[in-house]
């Protein structure tokens, strides 16, 4: 069945129940009713089509690349010449997809890549050995993967699944939907390579030496792209109508539980498995609906399954996983410390989530056990690095902050910094005589945000809300992990510290929770 023609069937059953949003026509757009024709906007030269095998059930005809299949190629799909998505600001990307229940190998579902200086660059879909799927992405310099997990995202269970992307190219952005849900946002800040009018393949890669061998097992149906960036209402749209069913968005409701954790390198040191399952553990027994990452160490698309969140890459290391849905983007100074996202809470309520991550460096537990340690050194040094990338997130967020009053802000993450809130006279005999007015943390108070683990529990004695470190011996006992919030419309009631696991805690960091209840401001 066509597409267009589910558009037209199903529009009745749903503009009363559901507000949904038509994607428009698209370039390109295949149904495979029997044949290969392109029912979009673009002009084609389809290499392929000669000799190709069906599937037809009640309702529908797909591509069938099947062992069942009497003709198992690739299709290549060639643009017109004058043709360059170059032009356009974004692309979208939707297919519908099975693979083979028991075959266990991984294959390229659809590409679009070029080979320059003996290197494949563009883009896959893919389906994996385990029974889910991925995108790849790679440019000259940088690889941009998303893998999630069979338990969430399967394709070989002998249901159709929509897979689609967009990519934005004025903010390099990449968004993954699997059934109709924005599952993931990907930042892809500093991308250097552009999709021009390279063919798109069906089946298979360029890079594969034998087509035969390679050609996906599985089949295909109602594929479509468009030269734009679809938002995420039209994808849901392309979802609900074919599958006759509409997504029900989780709504918040007067609480908000907010987690920031530095994973170390997701817990690899309890074993590469064992260490995340550990991770998860302790992101599970939270309950935190938002949740900061640092360290991730590209496991946050497993995490972000284990709990059915959506996820928010903005560097392999840092990232949001949110039980809610996933907004507009915001490119805060560079990827591998921060980054912006606004969150949609339901009931007209969002925020503002900014995973931070500041420098290491300079890593001062030896000199603070010192007697020879200078104040004034510290600040200097503190200043050097982890200052200076302070008040550039700072700055680059109090544009956003002015001209979105009425949306809280949350800044959470590890700052690798101490505080001056904590370092004080009165504190000084548990940090070695030492009184420091921290740069870091001085900079993000006069900025207009409240510490809130230590609004809520305001004795730096015996309230010390340790986060460095619960797992080496060495560390000078610290607290450099922090939930920073601003605006008046939500109020922290509660935070504390997680720092066990029912076996073993898989990080070198304790993690803080803040628990927001929203006002009537």
């Amino acid at each position: 069945m066509r597409l267009i023609g589910v558009f037209i069937i199903c529009i009745v059953l749903f503009s009363c129940r559901d507000n949904l949003k038509l994607p428009g026509k698209p370039l390109m757009e295949f149904t495979f009713d029997g044949e290969i024709t392109n029912l979009g906007l673009s002009k084609l030269d389809i290499k392929g089509d000669a000799a190709v095998s069906y599937y037809s059930d009640e309702k529908d005809t797909c591509l069938d690349l099947m062992a069942s299949a009497e003709y198992r190629k690739p299709i290549v799909i060639n643009y017109e010449e004058n043709f360059s998505f170059a032009d356009y600001d974004g692309f979208t990307i939707s297919i519908w997809v099975q693979k083979a229940p028991n075959d266990n190998e991984d294959y390229c579902i659809l590409s679009q890549e070029e080979q320059q200086n003996e290197k494949w660059l563009g883009w896959q879909l893919r389906a994996e050995k385990c029974g889910t799927w991925s995108w790849i992405y790679k440019d000259s310099i940088q690889n941009w993967i998303y893998k999630p997990t069979y338990q969430r995202q399967p394709i070989n269970d002998n249901t159709w699944h929509q897979l689609a992307y967009t990519y934005d190219r004025n903010i390099q952005e990449a968004r993954l939907y699997f059934d109709g849900i924005n599952v993931a946002v990907y930042s892809m800040f500093g991308n250097t390579n552009n999709i021009t009018s390279t063919p798109l393949r069906i089946g298979i890669s360029p890079a594969s030496t034998f087509e035969n061998i390679d050609v996906f097992n599985g089949r295909i149906d109602d594929l479509a792209v468009w030269s734009r960036t679809l938002d995420a209402d039209e994808i849901r749209t392309i979802y609900c109508l074919k599958q006759n069913t509409k997504i029900k968005k989780p709504v918040c409701n007067d609480q908000l539980k907010v987690m920031t954790w530095d994973v170390w390198q997701t817990g690899i040191h309890e074993g590469k498995y064992v260490g995340k399952e550990r991770v998860l553990d302790v992101l599970k027994s939270s309950e935190a609906d938002v949740i900061f990452l640092q360290e991730m160490a590209g496991a946050g698309s497993f995490l972000a399954d284990g709990l059915g969140y959506y996820y928010y890459q903005r560097d392999i290391n840092l990232g949001v996983l949110s039980k809610y849905p996933l907004l507009e983007t915001h490119n805060v100074f560079r990827p591998q410390n921060s980054g912006c996202i606004k969150v949609d809470l339901g009931n007209e309520r969002k925020i503002f989530a900014c995973p931070i991550a500041l420098n290491q460096q300079p890593r001062l537990d030896s000199y603070f056990k010192s007697e020879a340690a200078d104040v004034d050194t510290i600040i200097y040094r503190e200043n050097e690095f982890r200052g200076k990338e302070m008040t550039f997130i700072l700055g680059e967020l109090r544009h956003l902050i002015f001209t979105n009053e009425e949306t809280p802000m949350i800044l959470g993450g590890g700052f690798y910094s101490g505080s001056h809130l904590d370092w004080t006279d009165k504190n000084k005999d548990q940090n070695n005589g030492l009184v420091i007015d921290y740069p870091v943390t001085r900079y993000v108070e006069r900025a207009g945000f409240k510490d809130t683990y230590r609004l809520l529990n305001p004795d730096e004695i015996s309230e010390r809300g340790l986060t460095w470190s619960p797992k080496l011996n060495s560390a000078f006992p610290n607290r450099i992990d922090y939930i920073y919030s601003h605006g008046d419309r939500m109020k922290p009631v509660e935070s504390y510290v997680i720092n066990n696991h029912l076996i073993s805690f898989p990080s070198s960091h304790a993690a803080v929770v803040t628990v927001f209840n929203f006002t009537n401001n």
